[in-house]
């Protein structure tokens, strides 16, 4: 019992000098620290502009999109048998890449 009080009085006591003793700014919530006031990004100085999708990624998505709906539409009419969505993409992909789409 003594154990267990000691060692939390003791984790207790190292929170509170550590929080104490940080030395670091007191920051106001959703300001970044590195910002100045005249920065124009508000989220700071290292944020990166999104990177824009590939070419290949865009045909991509829009290939699992079809498909997606394709697959909707089998389940609907209650045509996909025991065959899964994993299988069913795999060979609509495959099929609507050489239809060249």
């Amino acid at each position: 019992m003594h154990r267990h009080f000691r060692a939390a009085s003791g984790a207790l006591i190292l929170l509170v000098l550590f929080s104490a003793s940080s030395g670091l700014p007191a920051q106001t919530p959703g300001r970044h620290p590195l910002r100045t006031e005249d920065s124009p990004d508000p989220a700071g100085p290292f944020r990166r502009p999104p990177r824009q999708a590939s070419e290949k990624q865009r045909e991509s998505a829009a290939r699992i999109r079809l498909c997606g709906q394709e697959w909707r539409a089998l389940k609907a009419s209650g045509r996909q048998g025991a065959q899964d969505w994993r299988g069913f993409s795999r060979d609509c992909r495959e099929r609507q890449k050489a239809r060249g789409h």
